[in-house]
């Protein structure tokens, strides 16, 4: 599939035009989402308030998550097309699991991987929190950079 074919979707069409600028936005987050003592997100268990009643647990994103989410929709990194297909093709797993496999990956390999993160989010935030303890966010972030600088 050509990266012309992933049109972006739930973006400020202001932003989505330059592809410098997306990466430039993506790679922005990079120093605040790796500074020590971040708190993506924190979780609330469920508790009993009443006499049998109980408030049922959530996970809620910190500030700087939510911003990062905010510029992945805006700058147009999600795409449209059958991600929930394309995570189980061996570019996908690839793609998701292998901490080399994004060294090299274009733009249209990084919007995939990051609508796949977005979309699990949709479902529960703690989808999205796992993403980032796992690194792969981090791993996004880097690679825009590198991306971007070899621009320059």
């Amino acid at each position: 599939m050509h990266q012309a074919e992933l049109k972006p979707i739930f973006h400020d069409p202001e932003k989505a035009v330059d592809p410098r600028a997306a990466l430039a936005a993506l790679a922005s987050h990079l120093p605040i989402l790796t500074a020590p003592g971040l708190v993506f997100g924190t979780a609330t268990p469920a508790r009993l308030v009443g006499d049998g009643v109980t408030e049922m647990g959530y996970f809620s994103l910190g500030p700087e998550a939510a911003a990062f989410i905010d510029d992945v929709y805006a700058y147009g990194w999600v795409r449209d097309f059958d991600w929930m297909s394309w995570l189980h093709t061996l570019e996908g797993q690839y793609l998701l699991h292998d901490p080399a496999a994004l060294e090299a990956a274009n733009e249209e390999r990084l919007a995939r991987v990051l609508t796949v993160c977005m979309r699990e989010a949709h479902w529960g935030s703690e989808a999205l929190d796992y993403r980032f303890r796992e690194g792969l966010l981090t791993r996004l972030m880097e690679r825009a950079r590198a991306l971007l600088r070899s621009r320059n």
